[in-house]
């Protein structure tokens, strides 16, 4: 086994908790393979979404991978993810063949990932619109994610 780097702080964390089932974690970024064996024993469900393909060695697909693995990887895996035992949510957004996501199909993604469940949203990406304000669909997915208390990463409510 190689000398893998870990997380700071990680194994404090976990003496104290890996996650419950009862926490839903939506991960919205490139098609994850769920095939990988960090994810072995893991509750992960692939909502449906324009991306339709399976994971490749893309770079999308493989970015996805890896942000899903930081959170859910098994403990018994190389590197164990930061909250193993939560529940968690794929939407794939982006596709090895089209890196690119409209701010209307980011606020669907948001909503359904709500509407399943997820009580934190991670969004490895984003766009402001050519005037640099984010879109009013957006900003309403975004708004309804507050009033429902659910976490999000990587994304903010700003009005200009």
């Amino acid at each position: 086994m190689t000398n893998l780097p870990t997380i700071p702080g990680l194994k404090e964390l976990q003496k104290q908790t890996k996650g419950t089932s009862e926490i839903t974690i939506a991960i919205l970024d490139g098609v994850v393979d769920t095939d990988h064996p960090c994810f072995n024993g893991a509750d992960l469900t692939r909502l449906s979404t324009l991306v339709q393909h399976q994971a490749t060695a893309g770079q999308m697909s493989t970015h996805g991978t890896h942000i899903a693995s930081l959170i859910f990887a098994q403990p018994n895996s190389e590197i164990p993810g930061i909250a193993p035992q939560c529940r968690g949510l794929l939407v794939p957004v982006f596709s090895d063949d089209n890196r690119k996501l409209s701010q209307l199909d980011l606020a669907r993604a948001i909503e359904q990932a709500a509407e399943n469940g997820a009580k934190v949203i991670n969004i490895s990406g984003g766009a402001l619109t050519d005037m640099g304000e984010a879109e009013d669909w957006l900003i309403r997915a975004v708004e309804m994610c507050n009033e429902r208390n659910i976490s999000n990463s990587h994304f903010e409510n700003k009005r200009r």
